[in-house]
Parts: structure tokens; C-alpha cells; sequence
């Protein structure tokens, strides 16, 4: 069964469908876990909400990846241009694997363009929401962050 994109909050229509039957297989699969099915519910609400986004926020956050703008240092931020090759500090690039906010491909470049050369990259296979809330992120993706952010101490 096809869902109807109008009621899904993805643009991209087949990875909206994907990603919707991706969510109910774990859903099924995490059904004895308790708390899981409280857990779904609060996503599915918050992703179906309609909490605005200021315009300039969106307008600024989506030229970041339209045309590659942070990796052409193209934007500028308090008059001066952000010159990637002069990020030197530590940088871990924590990547969600199913990402759909900002995809693999945007964010996997990024420790190539930055001067640091102590740099990581740490992916998961989750989400976007996923990476930052869901429990197998909370106990082994968190945890993996914090050993990192204590290592580098």
C-alpha cells in the first residue's frame, strides 16, 4: 500500500515511504521492549506537529547544503566567511545512517574539509530524531561520544 505523501512530513516521496514502513517493521520488532510503543507515539506526534520554523532559520539552514555552500566557503557568518580549512580544533562528525534531515552523503565530506587533523567520523544506523533520543543511540551511540569527549579531555 502506497502512502499518501500529502500526509507524510518528507519531501521525497519514496524515502518517505521507506522510512515510514522502516519505522512500523521497529516498531513491531521493539514491541515487547517496554516503553517502546510510548516512545513511538511521542515521535509520531512531534514529527506530525506543526511547531513552526522562523523562515530566516530554514532559508539559512537549507542554502548550507543546496549548493554545497559550507563546502565552497560560501557563507558568511558575522560579515566574514567561514573558511573551513581553518576549523584546527578536534572535530568528531557524528553521522546518523538513515538520516534524512541531513543525508550521509552532506555530512560524511566534512571531515576532509577541515583543518583539524585529529578528526572522526562516527556513524550509527539511525535516524536523525533517532541519533539523539532513540535508546540504542542513549546507551551505545552516547556512550561511544562521551569515551571520545573523555579521551580527547
Amino acid at each position: 500500500m502506497a502512502a499518501n505523501n500529502s500526509e507524510l512530513p518528507y519531501p521525497n516521496k519514496s524515502l518517505a515511504e521507506d522510512h515510514l514502513l522502516d519505522k512500523y517493521v521497529r516498531l513491531y520488532r521493539n514491541s515487547a521492549r517496554p516503553g517502546s510503543g510510548g516512545m513511538f507515539e511521542l515521535f509520531a506526534r512531534w514529527m506530525t506537529s506543526d511547531v513552526p520554523l522562523t523562515g530566516q532559520l530554514f532559508r539559512e539552514a537549507t542554502s548550507l547544503g543546496h549548493e554545497n555552500e559550507l563546502y565552497h566557503n560560501q557563507i558568511v557568518v558575522g560579515g566574514r566567511p567561514v573558511d573551513l580549512k581553518s576549523i584546527a580544533c578536534l572535530l568528531l562528525n557524528v553521522v546518523a545512517e538513515i538520516d534524512d534531515v541531513v543525508h550521509p552523503k552532506a555530512s560524511l565530506p566534512l571531515p576532509n574539509f577541515v583543518g583539524s587533523t585529529d578528526r572522526r567520523d562516527l556513524s550509527f544506523p539511525t535516524g536523525h530524531i533517532g541519533a539523539a533520543v532513540s535508546g540504542p543511540a542513549l546507551q551505545k551511540l552516547w556512550s561511544e561520544i562521551c569515551r571520545w569527549l573523555s579521551d580527547h579531555d
